[in-house]
Formats: C-alpha cells, sequence, structure tokens
C-alpha cells in the first residue's frame, strides 16, 4: 500500500450525492408494504411515514471528517482490555477507504475490490454512521441556524443506563432503537432541540438503500416526549461505490424543544449536578392517538399510489413498544445526554478518568499493541500538541511502525481550553466555547508545515490529526 496517497487522499475533498425527493419517499412507503404484508413483519405497521428532506445535490468532505466522527460516535466500547485499540480503530482500519476522484468521494479500489463480504457489512456500517452525522449536522445547521449538535449513541444512553434511571428497556424481543440522539444546544440562548438520527450503509444500489431506510422508519419512530408523539428525526443511508458514495436523507426535524433559557441560564444549568430524575420513564404501547395517525397516513399513502391497503388492518402489532420521556424529565433529559456527549469527547481523546465523571465507563487499560501515549497515573489523556493556527490539543499519540521503515501517526484529542473545562466539571461552559474551536482553528492555520497532515476539528472541539513520519 502507498501509504504516501492514502495521506494525500485523506486531507483532500470529494463531492457526496445528495438525494432527497417524493419519489424516494414513495420507493420507502412500498418497501415498507412489501415487508409487511408479503414478509408478514407486522413491527411495520409501526413506522413513521417520511417526507422529503431539503438538501443540496452535492455536498464536499474529506476522509479525515468521516473519520473523526466515526471516531467520536464509536468511543462507548465496553471490551476493559481492547477499548484503547477499539477508539483508534476506525482511524486505521479505515484510513485507505474513502478516496476523492474526479470531483467525488468514492469508495477506493482497494475497498471496493479486496473485502469480502462480511467486512463489507462492518465497513458500511462504520462508514455508514461517520457519513450520516456529516450529512446530518449539514442538514440540521441549515434547519436550525444558531445550534451546535452533540451525537449520543442511543443504546449507551438507554441500553447502558441513564444515571437516576438506570437501564430503559423495551419489551422483550423488540430492538427497534434509533442509533443516535443528536441535542442541539444554542450558542447565545433560547431553545434545545432534539433529534433522533438512524445510519444506515450498503455497498450495493439504490435499491438496498430504500429497505433500509424502510427499516429505519420504525426505528425512529419507537421514542417519544409524553404528549407529543414521536420524536424529530433524519433516516441516512449512504450507497458506497467506487464511481461515488450516494447519500439519501428523510424526514426534516420538527420543531419540537427540550427546554429554553439565556445563554447565562444554559450554561449555569450545565454546570451543576445532574440530580435525580424528576419522572421515570416508561415503556409502553402505541396509544390509540398514534393508531388514528396511522389510519390517516395511510389513507393519503392509498390516495398517492395504486397499493391496495386493507384499513382494517392497520392496528399496531403486540410487539411495538414506545419509549415515553415524561414532559416533567425533558430538561433533565437533555442535561443527560449532554453529559454523554462530553464524555464521547473525553474518551475519544483518551481521558477515561475524567469522562468517568459525565458516564462511569468501565474499567479501561491494558495492552494495546500500539505504542500509545499515556499518563502514568492511568488512562486519561496526557499528551500536548500543537496544530498551528493556535490550536493546542490534549489526547493521545498513537504510532504504527510500517513496512518501509516510516510510521503512521495519529493523534487523537481535544482542544486543551475545552480539556480543562470539562476536568473542571464546567459542561455548560464547555458547550458554549466548543463551536468557536473549530473556526479559531480555520482562519488561524497558515503553516504549510502543518498543511502536509490531515486534520478534522469539531464542533465539539474534537480533533482527529494523521501524519505519516519518514523518519531520517
Amino acid at each position: 500500500m502507498d501509504f504516501g496517497a492514502v495521506m494525500r487522499a485523506l486531507s483532500i475533498s470529494g463531492n457526496l450525492t445528495l438525494v432527497s425527493s417524493r419519489e424516494l419517499v414513495d420507493k420507502v412507503n412500498r418497501a415498507a408494504l412489501r415487508f409487511e404484508r408479503k414478509e408478514q413483519k407486522q413491527i411495520f405497521r409501526f413506522r413513521k411515514w417520511p417526507v422529503p428532506v431539503t438538501v443540496p445535490d452535492v455536498l464536499p468532505t474529506a476522509p479525515v471528517h468521516v473519520l473523526r466522527e466515526v471516531g467520536v460516535a464509536t468511543t462507548f466500547f465496553d471490551d476493559p482490555v481492547f477499548a484503547d485499540a477499539a477508539r483508534l480503530w476506525a482511524q486505521l482500519r479505515y484510513c485507505a477507504t474513502l478516496a476523492p476522484h474526479r470531483g467525488r468521494m468514492t469508495l477506493s479500489a482497494t475497498a471496493a475490490s479486496s473485502v469480502v463480504h462480511h467486512h463489507k457489512v462492518a465497513q458500511s456500517e462504520y462508514l455508514g454512521i461517520g457519513l450520516a452525522l456529516f450529512v446530518a449536522r449539514h442538514v440540521l445547521s441549515e434547519q436550525y441556524p444558531g445550534l451546535d449538535f452533540q451525537a449520543v449513541d442511543a443504546d449507551v444512553a438507554l441500553r447502558s443506563g441513564i444515571p437516576g434511571v438506570g437501564a430503559v428497556r423495551q419489551a422483550s424481543g423488540v430492538r427497534v432503537r434509533p442509533d443516535y440522539f443528536l441535542i442541539g444546544h444554542p450558542r447565545n440562548g433560547g431553545a434545545v432541540k432534539i433529534v433522533v438520527l438512524e445510519c444506515k450503509g450498503n455497498h450495493g444500489n439504490e435499491s438496498l438503500a430504500v429497505d433500509q431506510l424502510a427499516k429505519a422508519c420504525v426505528q425512529v419512530r419507537s421514542v417519544e416526549i409524553a404528549g407529543r408523539g414521536c420524536l424529530p428525526s433524519l433516516m441516512v443511508a449512504s450507497c458506497l461505490r467506487q464511481s461515488g458514495i450516494t447519500v439519501h436523507v428523510l424526514d426534516p426535524p420538527g420543531e419540537d424543544e427540550l427546554w429554553s433559557g439565556s445563554a447565562d441560564e444554559l450554561e449555569r444549568e450545565l454546570n451543576e449536578e445532574l440530580g435525580e430524575v424528576p419522572e421515570p420513564f416508561t415503556s409502553e404501547r402505541p396509544g390509540s392517538e398514534q393508531q388514528d395517525d396511522a389510519v390517516d397516513e395511510l389513507a393519503l399513502f392509498d390516495r398517492t399510489l395504486p397499493v391496495d391497503v386493507e384499513e382494517s388492518d392497520t392496528s399496531f402489532p403486540a410487539e411495538a413498544r414506545v419509549l415515553k420521556i415524561p414532559q416533567a424529565s425533558q430538561k433533565w433529559f437533555s442535561h443527560a445526554l449532554a453529559r454523554f456527549g462530553a464524555a464521547s469527547a473525553l474518551l475519544f481523546a483518551g481521558a477515561g478518568r475524567t469522562a468517568a465523571a459525565y458516564r462511569p465507563p468501565p474499567p479501561r487499560g491494558g495492552f494495546t499493541g500500539l505504542d500509545e501515549q499515556s499518563s502514568a497515573s492511568g488512562d486519561d489523556a496526557a499528551t500536548a500538541f500543537d496544530l498551528g493556527g493556535g490550536l493546542h490539543v490534549m489526547g493521545t499519540r498513537s504510532v504504527l511502525p510500517l513496512p518501509d521503515g516510516g510510521r503512521f501517526v495519529v493523534h487523537r484529542g481535544l482542544e486543551s481550553g475545552l480539556y480543562e473545562q470539562l476536568a473542571g466539571q464546567r459542561l455548560g461552559s464547555y458547550l458554549r466555547s466548543a463551536p468557536g474551536v473549530e473556526e479559531r482553528w480555520r482562519n488561524g492555520i497558515l503553516d504549510e508545515e502543518f498543511a502536509r497532515d490531515a486534520v478534522s476539528v469539531g464542533s465539539d472541539g474534537t480533533v482527529l490529526a494523521v501524519s505519516l513520519d519518514r523518519g531520517r
């Protein structure tokens, strides 16, 4: 493998093709009906009916940005021995899978030709997460100017247990959770928003994406705030091909909010301890109101497409369950999710001990097989490094020897000022300051030395920097 070519490709932008249309919605609805009737999967009666999203025809990105999104979003790995290696996995295993070609972002020739089926499934899942998060952030930035969204793994937040609540589980055998919660924090005060996100990926064509989106319609309906119905959502399915990557997007967010306040009020509230949940969460069967909504949506679909619909067959199946977040616990829930987001950023930087104050992770440490520098006192981030442009980072430095005598170097971290805020339990201050880090770095980076590295800085202050050290 030509690691020099890999390095060059990591930082070069290519266009993702975005698709969202009424035609796509109709195809997804047809697929859901097929699953329900021909394959006798009654859970598809319990689905959200999607609508198109306003998206540009193309959206540019570089592979390093997708890898950073994957790395931060998948930090909650429970194995106590290989946790550190798992946090680095995305940057090593998938560093050569995306490549810009003739202006488009594509699946690299190596990834397209040399990966067997079961590895393609894992590859499409991980890259599907990174691409979905990148596209979702763009869509939400257009929908909600002035809000910055954190991604929080839904299973981690619910199945693994929320402080003060414990595990929040649905009925046995029902596995229809969405992948992520996206929590939008206003920069200058206002409403805190929540959007659920389902990420899909495949190595095929649009027909596979359509089937995946039909299944996503069930997953995004499984969480609601009591009294408001299902939450706003985004469903994103990426087709990974050597000819170009196409991302299908449906379901724009609604106007639901968790709570609101001035910038000072939000910061002050989030800087405080989480406290006890005001009212417990529940897992319930859908009520009559949701049944009526399903009949109305089905009737509308029947008028627009030639599909034989039996209206008497619209009741939700017994296994359909909704996780209900009581209105009294909305503000508390947003605070809990913000803490999970902070823990994810800290774990990405290797700061497990500091992250434990936000979401106690399982014990970490042990042999990783890589030369990864960390503090002598444990697994907290200890390596300080500069990226130019006035950006100082606390995190980890991992070195992988290469066959030609060079070294593949990966820095993962968090901007040092933000790290200090989180270490000092100033979560509100962190959320208020984090979005300015990326802008400050972009405005200040002038040194050509750093242009040789592939660097991604997120709105949460996380930093991924990949370089190739040829040695002397």
